[in-house]
């Protein structure tokens, strides 16, 4: 669940005393720190609300209106990749041995940015199944070279999954994200703090810093460590992970 940022910023208005009697200068100041605030809850961990798990295959779907060149790569949505034979190559079936050769071997090569597929945030890892990069476990070495993601393991399944993380909600945007509701405590005990140091009240501040830490903490060991229950190692996997391939150019 998440809160639409206009929510937040009523709630933390009404918790530095403000509520509808805050002043045009008043307003921006306390946007200024739940921004602040956002930022900090966002960098804190890997809140599931902000991360994606996606298959990515190392070559485009074989769709069937599409004409291949000769030794253009496909996939066949499943376990398999398949080489074109012919150039012109249209309307034939990957399991058409005169058309298509079945690759035992494939180039570990994935582009961050792929048709498809989800671009956000940040590449948090790539793991030989879904299972592995919802418990951030056993993942595969890679580097990211010229927006591309290459896996340096000898052998790996057919459709590895990358985890991402998204970048900070943009609540100012003209469509505005939400924010994920366990953000929310702490940006407002947060901002409530801010508010009270700007106002002189150090005391009263620390106060409130702390009951904003104990919130972000919180939230952290049940959406974020209670749902990783194996240790977040990055290990190789076993050979072979699962059916799979053996990648060319892996060390």
């Amino acid at each position: 669940m998440s809160t639409t940022w206009a929510v937040i910023l009523a709630k933390a208005e009404v918790r530095c005393g403000l509520g509808t009697a805050a002043t045009p200068a008043q307003i921006p100041q306390v946007q200024e720190f739940a921004l602040d605030r956002l930022a900090a809850a966002v960098a804190r961990a890997w809140w599931p609300n902000l991360m994606v798990v996606e298959s990515r295959p190392f070559a485009a779907l074989w769709l069937v209106g599409t004409t291949y060149a000769k030794d253009a790569i496909v996939w066949d949505g499943d376990q398999k990749y398949y080489q074109s034979l012919t150039a012109g190559n249209v309307g034939n079936l990957v399991t058409d041995a005169t058309k298509w050769l079945e690759l035992t071997e494939i180039d570990p090569v994935i582009p961050l940015v792929q048709t498809g597929k989800t671009t956000i945030g940040t590449l948090e890892g790539v793991y030989p199944t879904e299972e592995n990069a919802e418990n951030r476990a056993g993942a595969l070495r890679v580097e990211i070279r010229g927006g591309n993601i290459y896996i340096l393991d000898q052998r790996g399944p057919a459709v590895p999954y990358a985890c991402f993380r998204k970048g900070i909600p943009d609540v100012l945007a003209q469509s505005p994200e939400a924010v994920p509701d366990e953000l929310v405590p702490y940006i407002v005990l947060g901002v409530w703090a801010a508010w009270l140091l700007d106002q002189g009240k150090s005391d009263s501040a620390d106060r409130a810093e702390a009951q904003a830490e104990l919130r972000l903490q919180d939230a952290v060991t049940k959406e974020v460590d209670q749902q990783v229950q194996t240790p977040r190692t990055r290990v190789l996997v076993s050979r072979p992970p699962i059916s799979g391939y053996v990648y060319r150019g892996g060390e």
